[in-house]
């Protein structure tokens, strides 16, 4: 069994001409998410430690408690954003390109309380090499983790934690923050799985967007709940992306 598939959109991450100025605020959607480890999940620091006389790879962290960064969960939803669009334009305009800054901004995603890490002893790591054009790869969510001969250990935050992060979706365009949303692989009904961080062909990185709010603030930062209606927007969006949705999000 294969442990990804291909989704096609219309090409490469480039600049698009249809872009937003950044000089001026018209508004802001801020999208507070609670989200829920399904396996454990590995986002390397770069920083290493000796254990059991194996290296250990270790989970960033921020004053010594383990996060995902903003900017990982950013990466991850961008591209599914862009698998469930097939759209490079809407794409870029959103989430930036060289020259242009991400008009959705991310914060890191911290968990609830102090957790002791789970330590994983995994094998070499195994990246497929093939591609195909004008097409994105997409990890399956059905692969269950077993633990592989020692060759080194990864830190990870384990399964069943939560943790919350904050998105803010600067000077949102009709259906923009929707749609971010169902990247997300966020419905009421049944909400999906992404996957990020190491190990995804090995049955590690699952995470699953357990509840969300979403506000608008306007130019004096005043804010006000806008859920209802951006729910409204999430079904109207997935009407109209409901085969993509399901094939990027189907493991079948």
């Amino acid at each position: 069994m294969s442990t990804y598939k291909f989704i096609k959109v219309g090409g490469v991450r480039r600049g698009t001409r249809n872009y937003i100025p950044h000089s001026y605020l018209r508004e802001a959607h801020r999208i507070r998410a609670s989200i829920r480890t399904e396996s454990p999940v590995h986002v390397g620091s770069g920083e290493i430690e000796l254990h059991e006389d194996l290296p250990m790879l270790l989970n960033a962290k921020c004053d010594g408690k383990l996060l995902i960064p903003g900017s990982t969960l950013k990466g991850v939803i961008s591209h599914y954003y862009l698998a469930i669009t097939g759209d490079i334009s809407s794409t870029s305009s959103l989430f930036g390109f060289p020259g242009y800054m991400s008009r959705a901004l991310f914060s890191d995603s911290s968990p609830e309380g102090q957790i002791e890490p789970q330590i994983l002893s995994v094998g070499p790591s195994w990246q497929p090499k093939r591609r195909e054009y004008v097409k994105i790869k997409i990890y399956r969510s059905d692969i269950e983790f077993k633990e592989e001969k020692k060759q080194y250990y990864l830190e990870c935050i384990p399964e069943g934690v939560i943790l919350h992060v904050d998105i803010t979706v600067l000077n949102p365009i009709k259906m923009e923050t929707a749609k971010i949303i169902l990247a997300m692989g966020y419905n009421p009904q049944e909400p999906k799985i992404l996957l990020l961080g190491f190990g995804k062909p090995k049955g590690l990185g699952k995470i699953r967007v357990s509840e969300l709010k979403v506000f608008s603030l306007d130019v004096l930062g005043r804010e006000r709940e806008i859920t209802g209606e951006i729910m409204k927007d999430v079904g109207n969006a997935f009407q109209e992306l409901k085969n993509r949705f399901l094939e990027v999000f189907g493991d079948g």
